[in-house]
């Protein structure tokens, strides 16, 4: 029983050295949030980790085929009504 405990206090000593434990433990870190202004799926993240971003760096970038297939259907759709009706239309 001796040997048991041994063993078990000497496992505890060890794996508490490789993966510490506790709960009491508190993390105090800035977070800044990062909102799209617009949705879509990622196809490329150019920055790399630890790097310096400045203001206007691209940071992701969407797929861009639901936009365009979105100009195409705003632009069939005026061409249905025809130019007549669009006021702001130049």
């Amino acid at each position: 029983m001796l040997a048991l405990i041994f063993v078990l206090f000497f496992w505890y000593l060890v794996t508490d050295r490789l993966t510490p434990y506790t709960a009491s433990a508190r993390l105090q870190a800035f977070m800044i949030p990062v909102v799209p202004e617009v949705s879509g799926y990622i196809t490329d993240i150019p920055v790399a980790k630890y790097t310096l971003a400045e203001t206007g760096d691209t940071l992701l970038k969407i797929d861009p085929r639901k936009f365009v297939l979105a100009v195409r259907l705003a632009e069939a759709a005026l061409e249905v009504t025809g130019p007549a009706s669009c006021r702001t239309c130049s």
